[in-house]
C-alpha cells in the first residue's frame, strides 16, 4: 500500500472526510499490513462489501467481520459484545457513523445518551486494553467523539488525489493507476532540505543570471 496512506496507531482515531473511500482505503492498508481480524461495528450500511474488497489486497477482505446494526439498541448490544468478539490478535476495530443511530427521533434522549456513552467507553477501553487501532467516523456528536479520541485524521479530495492530514502524517505521495505523483515535501523528506546558510550554495556576484527567474 505504501507511504501515501497513514498508518493507524493504537488508540481511537476519528476520521473526518467527505470522501467515503477514505475509510475503505485506511481499512485496506491495515489489512495489508497486519494478519489479524478486523471487527466492523456497522451503522447506516457503511460496510459495503464491494467497496471493502476494491481497496483490499488479494483476499485480505475475508478477515473483515461485520456486525451490522439498524437501530440504536442493536448497535449498543453489538458494542457490548465487542470485548468477547475481539482479542489480542485483532488488528483493527472500525465503527463508522458511530453516533448516527443514537440521534434518531424514535430513541428517547434518556435512553440514547447512556447507550451512546457506554458504546464510546467500550471502544476507548478496548483500544487501550488490546493496544489496537479503533477507527471511527461520525456526523453527529462530533465534539464528544473528538474529546474521547486520541487523535483526529482529516481527508480531503484534491486535484492530485485524496490527501490525509493528521498529527504525524501528511500526504506527500499520491498513487494513481499510471504510477505515483510526488510533491516537494516528499523529496525534501527523502533527500533533506537544502541548507540556506551553506556557503557552497550561496549565490555570488559572479553567478550568471538565470533567464526567467
Amino acid at each position: 500500500m505504501g507511504a501515501h496512506l497513514p498508518t493507524l496507531d493504537p488508540g481511537v482515531t476519528v476520521l473526518e472526510s467527505d470522501d467515503p473511500t477514505a475509510l475503505y482505503r485506511l481499512v485496506g492498508r491495515q489489512l495489508a499490513e497486519t494478519d489479524g481480524p478486523v471487527h466492523w461495528l456497522d451503522a447506516r450500511n457503511a460496510a459495503v462489501p464491494r467497496a471493502i474488497r476494491e481497496h483490499a489486497v488479494g483476499r485480505t477482505a475475508d478477515r473483515v467481520r461485520v456486525a451490522r446494526a439498524f437501530t440504536a439498541y442493536q448497535h449498543y448490544e453489538l458494542a457490548r459484545d465487542l470485548p468477547r468478539a475481539t482479542s489480542l490478535r485483532s488488528s483493527l476495530i472500525v465503527a463508522p457513523n458511530l453516533a448516527a443511530l443514537y440521534a434518531v427521533e424514535d430513541v428517547p434522549d434518556a435512553e440514547a445518551e447512556p447507550m451512546f456513552d457506554a458504546t464510546l467507553e467500550v471502544l476507548t477501553e478496548l483500544a487501550a486494553a488490546l493496544a489496537v487501532p479503533v477507527l471511527v467516523t461520525t456526523d453527529v456528536e462530533r465534539e464528544r467523539v473528538r474529546a474521547a479520541a486520541d487523535r483526529l485524521l482529516e481527508a480531503a479530495d484534491t486535484r492530485a488525489g485524496l490527501r490525509f492530514d493528521g498529527p504525524t502524517f501528511g500526504t506527500d505521495l499520491y498513487r494513481h493507476a499510471w504510477g505515483y505523483q510526488t510533491t516537494i515535501p516528499y523529496w525534501a523528506n527523502l533527500l533533506g532540505a537544502a541548507d540556506a546558510t551553506d556557503e557552497r550554495d550561496a549565490p555570488t556576484a559572479a553567478d550568471p543570471a538565470v533567464p526567467g527567474v
